[in-house]
């Protein structure tokens, strides 16, 4: 840092202007000191950034050689303090452009360019989600009459009545559809759901005129893997939940535990909005956080309770090992979103520095998290998941840093009354804090402001921490247990023979 200084100062004293904006930046640089590391995910996303600024497809290898340059001028141009943290830095708005260039070439697909008024459309389930009428599939589509094979899409997406088989992953599915290409922007500069389609390799909407029907093929085995394994385990527990508990109702609890929001009625997910918690629904940071906290409380006591046990091993280090598995399970579970992904990262490392005696949570981590999340997904960056997820744990941070200890005494110290009190006010101080660093992103993507949010917070984020969430858990934890069920969608427990 001193030489960084230093360097910077002999800048600032160049008589020639030229220079003096330059300097400036380099004093601002030479004063972030250790946390000059936290400017690598915003230069790595500058390069995403860039990509999505130009109006031609550049070629595949642009991004790579531009990394490799930057390299070559950080090796050439080490000695040189100031010259080395700029090459730094256009090492990783190289790499952006060069990860996002990647993505686009994995992902993308070729699209639909007319309408296709009714075809036959057969194909292999990928996915499939529940809605308040009827359901949702991504199909694997066979080749479609009148579309040249090179222009033939990789996946469909189509909506299916009520009355349709009941399918899996993995199925084959037959049905008389009509097809459109993914519909492009509503507003200008609102959410782009062509592009969303595009990165998620689906190159056409529509619905079929009649039932889909499953196809049986005498030999047609399974062949998906993992992932389509992982997809009818999250199916079927959707079909659990939402069977137990039809409606709304279901619907919920099915978000809270697998991620599919389909079956919540349209106006219930617009109460959600209007009250400022849909972040309940979307699996958010606090949702794995509250899964992994009430693992690591519960494995740590009862393991506390046996002195054998306790007296002999360190239990704090095997809870934050449970915690760890059960967080990763139910990332998976929930369908890996992009504020699952960056909850899972950071409170990962938090359990992990358990095991090594270290705990901090600080702005590195969250740091860290962008740049693995950027790395998996970068098309993710212009999304409003990753902007609201990260503004909201930024500001976050951000506050504890300065005012954590303040907080910690005004909210947790005193009598039990008072501390119960205390804790409405961190969820309102929280609350409020996240509004002011999430409000921009959604005045920008869905021109509006939540008012109610910080009173119906303080209701619905104890109650979820302390209630829903833990026997949300429990519940997927007894969803092995044997039951049978009758025709009402009734479960009872399996009775021994004779048992009245």
């Amino acid at each position: 840092m001193a030489d960084l200084a230093a360097a910077s100062a002999g800048m600032g004293a160049a008589p020639e202007r030229r220079f003096r904006p330059l300097a400036a930046l380099v004093d601002a640089f030479a004063a972030e000191g250790e946390r000059r590391i936290l400017w690598l995910p915003v230069f790595f996303g500058a390069g995403i950034a860039v990509y999505f600024t130009l109006l031609v497809e550049p070629p595949l290898w642009v991004g790579w050689v531009a990394t490799g340059a930057a390299i070559a001028i950080v090796a050439a141009l080490w000695r040189w303090p100031v010259w080395r943290g700029a090459g730094i830095a256009l090492v990783f708005v190289g790499a952006g452009f060069a990860v996002m260039q990647l993505s686009r070439w994995e992902h993308g697909a070729p699209v639909l360019e007319r309408r296709l008024g009714s075809v036959a459309l057969t194909g292999r389930v990928i996915d499939i989600d529940q809605l308040d009428r009827g359901w949702r599939v991504v199909i694997a589509p066979d080749p479609l009459p009148g579309i040249a094979p090179e222009a033939q899409p990789r996946k469909l997406r189509v909506r299916i009545p009520e009355t349709s088989d009941a399918l899996q992953p993995g199925d084959r599915v037959g049905m008389r559809a009509r097809l459109y290409p993914p519909p492009a922007q509503v507003l200008p500069g609102g959410w782009d759901l062509q592009r969303s389609l595009y990165f998620a390799g689906i190159g056409g909407v529509g619905y079929s005129f009649d039932p889909a029907r499953r196809i049986t093929t005498q030999g047609d085995e399974r062949s998906g893997g993992w992932r389509e394994w992982l997809l009818r385990l999250r199916n079927d527990m959707t079909r659990r939940i939402t069977a137990a508990l039809p409606g709304s109702t279901g619907g919920v609890a099915a978000a809270l535990i697998t991620g599919k929001r389909g079956a919540i009625a349209d106006e219930v997910t617009q109460a959600f909005r209007d009250s400022g918690l849909a972040h309940l629904l979307a699996i958010s940071g606090m949702n794995l956080a509250l899964v992994g906290g009430f693992v690591f409380l519960a494995v740590r006591g009862g393991l506390a309770l046996i002195p054998f046990v306790a007296l002999r091993y360190p239990i704090k280090k095997i809870a934050a090992v449970f915690a760890i598995i059960v967080m990763f399970f139910y990332l998976m579970i929930s369908g890996a979103s992009i504020p699952t992904e960056r909850s899972f990262i950071m409170n990962g490392i938090v359990f992990a520095a358990i095991l090594i005696d270290r705990l901090r949570l600080s702005m590195r981590l969250c740091a860290l998290a962008a740049l693995v999340v950027l790395a998996i997904e970068p098309e993710g960056l212009v999304g409003v998941s990753f902007q609201m997820s990260f503004g909201a744990v930024i500001v976050l941070i951000a506050a504890y840093e300065k005012w954590g200890a303040g907080l910690a005494y005004l909210f947790h110290s005193g009598s039990w009354a008072r501390q119960a009190l205390g804790y409405c006010g961190a969820v309102l101080v929280t609350t409020l804090i996240a509004t002011i660093g999430t409000d921009p992103f959604a005045i920008y993507h869905f021109h509006r402001v939540v008012l109610y949010s910080p009173l119906a917070n303080i209701i619905a984020v104890p109650i979820s921490g302390i209630w829903i969430m833990p026997w949300g858990l429990v519940a997927c934890l007894l969803m092995r247990v044997p039951v049978e069920r009758d025709h009402g969608f009734r479960w009872k427990m399996i009775t021994q023979s004779g048992a009245t």
